[in-house]
């Protein structure tokens, strides 16, 4: 069995890797279908992004436990976000001042912020269909691990092909909108995540040798049908391509990151350590460099690039300032 955290380093540079990857995903301007290299990084690094949430997801926590660690590591630090581009927004002209739109930010968070309620959803229903399903559910442990991943992906599913779109024009429409936000077509990551932990804390490795052949092929076939399909339309392929290309995807990045961890940047991993206040606050720096230089010209992505090691600075100089790591950074390992 492997033991507590000999290999989080690791992690950690994965979530380096993937939070850089989330910057030049929004740095970048255009339309995701129209433009490659945001079409690219758009197609997996947020699915990748949940599969390591989940697979950091510690469910022996007691509720008390996981509701004050929540809280203090995410919540606290949302809602300081939420309110901070809130009023920028405001003295922008952008919104109004009222208690109805302060309301509605939060639970229709701003731009990338829906990330947090999304993953907050996903830690949820994890939580209560393990604790309901083990006490009522019947059956052996495989079995109630199973049912759980067959619920995440019937869950991803309908939400990727929309098939509950005909509440929208119901009595039931503002809670279908707020599901929408929640982007339960990527639930299925966080679910697969959670149980690769599992089966690496008791096995030692993630995937055998086998099994790790027959995943790189289907991501190779996965890659070819994703850079084939750029130039055209074809809503069914593209749809299915964010479970066919980021399921194996998914294994395979915890493989290599967790059995063959031999080289890694110091930098990206203190990154990927810091990556949940860069992900909060990396927007600013698109704003900043879009004003200064103007979207999509040369001067905003040599700024934007510049501003995200700014940023990345500024957090590593208050880092250690105590309130400031507990309610805006929240509390983040050293």
């Amino acid at each position: 069995m492997v033991q507590g955290r000999r290999h989080w380093n690791t992690i950690d540079f994965i979530k380096g890797l993937l939070i850089i990857l989330v910057f030049w995903g929004h740095l970048i301007v255009g339309e995701q279908r129209t433009t490659f290299l945001r079409y690219v990084i758009y197609s997996f690094h947020m699915p990748i992004f949940i599969g390591v949430s989940g697979f950091l997801f510690n469910i022996k926590k007691r509720p008390e436990e996981m509701i004050k660690y929540y809280s203090n590591r995410i919540i606290v630090p949302w809602c300081i976000a939420i309110g901070i581009y809130y009023a920028m927004n405001v003295i922008l002209g952008i919104e109004r001042f009222s208690a109805r739109e302060i309301i509605h930010n939060f639970i229709f968070p701003y731009y990338h912020l829906w990330f947090v309620l999304g993953l907050l959803s996903y830690i949820l229903f994890t939580y209560i269909l393990c604790k309901v399903l083990k006490k009522f559910g019947g059956g052996g442990r495989k079995t109630v691990d199973f049912s759980i991943v067959i619920l995440a992906l019937l869950v991803s599913i309908a939400s990727q092909w929309d098939l509950l779109a005909g509440l929208k024009s119901t009595w039931l429409g503002g809670i279908y909108t707020f599901f929408r936000v929640l982007q339960l077509n990527k639930y299925i990551f966080f679910v697969l995540g959670f149980y690769l932990r599992q089966y690496y804390e008791n096995r030692g490795y993630i995937i055998g040798h086998k099994i790790k052949k027959v995943l790189v092929i289907l991501l190779i076939l996965n890659v070819i049908a994703l850079v084939g399909l750029f130039p055209y339309r074809n809503t069914f392929l593209e749809k299915s391509l964010l479970f066919t290309l980021n399921i194996p995807l998914l294994f395979l990045v915890l493989h290599y990151g967790l059995m063959e961890h031999k080289h890694k940047c110091k930098v990206i991993e203190w990154v990927g350590v810091y990556s949940y206040p860069i992900y909060l606050y990396h927007i600013l720096v698109k704003f900043i460099s879009s004003f200064l230089m103007g979207e999509g010209t040369i001067g905003y992505y040599i700024i934007g690039n510049l501003g995200f090691i700014v940023l990345c600075v500024m957090i590593f100089l208050l880092k250690d300032k105590k309130y400031i790591a507990k309610y805006i950074f929240g509390s983040v390992r050293k």
